[in-house]
């Protein structure tokens, strides 16, 4: 989660994502303490991430929680064209599955030698893009967005449901459709969602050049730098 002004931003969503998987995949509830343990954590960052791991490392013991926050670079909160990624695909059968897993090792392997800018974006089997290592994905066609629908092979991102949100009310047309790296390549623009950069511009995928941010990217990310910057801060100084 992003940190703003002492705060995690949009907590309550991510301790509903967090109280699901911790139901789905142990059978139990999330631990109590878990809002104040990350409060604690948060409270004297101007501007930060917190990360939340919740596991068993042993059956039968009780579940761990470990949180651990940091200060982050403010280029990379809503960062501009020129901190965009470029997209490099690996297939992945069935995808990363809906949970955010402790266990990243398929992805420290996959992302072995690539570059500092390039990121790794999973793909099915027959080659329909799923998500991002850490960022859902979207693409600008004419006056629609549209970005892969939630089918258990993919994390169901805050920052995702917060973009869709902001582009119904701004009457923008959404649509949840399977998306090919050649629909991504022939979209007018390309950008992913994360809870950390919020909406971020993505540069080429697989050395094939995407589409600078438009109109549409940057009125998304308005509203996502009014929902998690700006009116945070407001409240802070009242």
């Amino acid at each position: 989660m992003l940190i703003v002004n002492g705060a995690p931003v949009e907590l309550d969503a991510h301790l509903a994502r967090l109280a699901f998987a911790i139901h789905a995949l142990f059978a139990e509830k999330m631990p109590a303490e878990l809002p104040r343990v990350i409060g604690e954590h948060c409270a004297r960052r101007e501007l930060g991430r917190v990360k939340v791991t919740v596991a068993r490392r042993v059956e039968g013991e009780r579940l761990g929680v470990e949180v651990v926050a940091a200060d982050v670079d403010p280029d990379i909160v809503l960062p501009g064209w020129e901190r965009a990624s470029d997209l490099v695909t690996v297939p992945v059968r069935g995808g990363l599955g809906a949970f955010k897993w402790a266990d990243r090792r398929l992805l420290d392997r996959a992302t072995a030698g690539l570059s500092a800018n390039e990121l790794l974006t999973v793909v099915d089997e027959h080659g329909a893009v799923l998500e991002t290592s850490r960022a859902n994905v979207f693409a600008v066609t004419g006056d629609a967005l549209s970005t892969p629908p939630l089918d258990s092979r993919m994390l169901p991102g805050i920052a995702r449901a917060r973009t869709i949100e902001a582009a119904r009310e701004a009457g923008v047309q959404v649509r949840e459709t399977e998306l090919a790296v050649e629909d991504l390549v022939g979209a007018g623009e390309v950008f992913l969602t994360g809870s950390v950069r919020g909406v971020e511009p993505a540069r080429s995928i697989d050395g094939l050049p995407l589409g600078p941010p438009g109109e549409i990217v940057e009125l998304l990310a308005q509203a996502l730098r009014q929902r998690w910057i700006e009116r945070p801060a407001a409240v802070a100084r009242t």
